[in-house]
């Protein structure tokens, strides 16, 4: 026993295989139990495939090594059969001899209702490999989500100042309305300068509505001309005021917005309150 493997010991003398050894053998074991073959000369430069069957299974396994696991996948509750095939190779790659064991031999597996300690702290490769992808997997999730979280608040936080942003300038356009309100029509003056005053502040509000004719409408006209220069323009939904670059943009020919990333639908109203000469 080496290494806290269970060692099956197999004589192969010219084509005959037999058991040196016969141990008891218990299903479901992993890198648990080896068998040693000992061959005569005449398998000397052969290369070798070894053929695990049990029922069903059936695994070869190539390698030149002498000593060699039995595979997980056939350590079932059942017989065990093991042969063994040699072939040689010329140098430009045709076989020119094939020796194989004429009989296979047998061991019985008995079924096991606990696994031995000693397996439970061994796995197979496969397994292993399997195991490795699925953390190297949970890895770049985990890497990509912290992305996904970061661009989220980084799009939260611009939508924020473009929302503070927003209110700002609308607040600022208020100001303005409400100082040249105050400028027309103050305190002292004639009836006559009122009522010319307030023909003038007439002239500077326009004021237009749009009733959208069918769902998933985005493209709003006003046909205000707004001069974005000088003029300042209000927008409504449902009697809330809309921010620009954060519920709708202006559009270059002016008389135009369109909604970012929403829409109206068939009879709903878009109002609008344009201040002239403001700025």
């Amino acid at each position: 026993m080496k290494g806290g493997l269970r060692l099956l010991r197999v004589i192969i003398k010219d084509q005959i295989a037999s058991k040196y050894n016969d141990r008891q053998i218990v299903s479901d074991a992993i890198n648990f139990i080896s068998i040693g073959f000992e061959f005569d000369s005449k398998w000397d430069g052969l290369d070798k495939v070894y053929q695990f069957t049990n029922g069903d299974v059936s695994v070869d396994i190539h390698t030149n090594k002498n000593n060699v696991q039995i595979p997980h996948e056939v350590l079932k509750a059942g017989r065990l059969a093991v042969k063994v095939r040699g072939t040689k190779l010329s140098g430009d790659g045709e076989t020119i001899e094939i020796k194989a064991t004429s009989n296979p031999v047998y061991y019985n597996i008995i079924d096991s209702e606990l696994v031995e300690a000693g397996n439970a702290e061994t796995v197979a490769p496969d397994v292993a490999e399997q195991i490795r992808q699925v953390a190297e997997q949970a890895s770049v999730l985990a890497n990509e989500t912290y992305d996904k979280v970061v661009e989220m608040v980084q799009d939260v936080e611009g939508a924020i100042h473009n929302a503070n942003t927003a209110a700002n300038n609308a607040d600022v356009a208020r100001e303005n309305i409400q100082a040249q309100y105050d400028d027309l029509a103050g305190e002292g003056r004639t009836t006559e300068t009122v009522k010319g005053n307030a023909d003038k502040i007439n002239n500077k509000i326009k004021q237009s509505a749009f009733i959208a004719t069918s769902d998933d409408t985005t493209n709003i006209k006003h046909n205000l001309s707004y001069d974005p220069l000088k003029d300042d323009l209000l927008v409504f939904y449902q009697g809330l005021l809309l921010y620009e670059d954060v519920n709708y943009k202006n559009n270059i020919d002016n008389i135009s917005v369109d909604l970012l990333d929403w829409c109206i639908g068939n009879g709903d109203v878009i109002t609008f309150k344009l201040y002239k000469d403001v700025k």
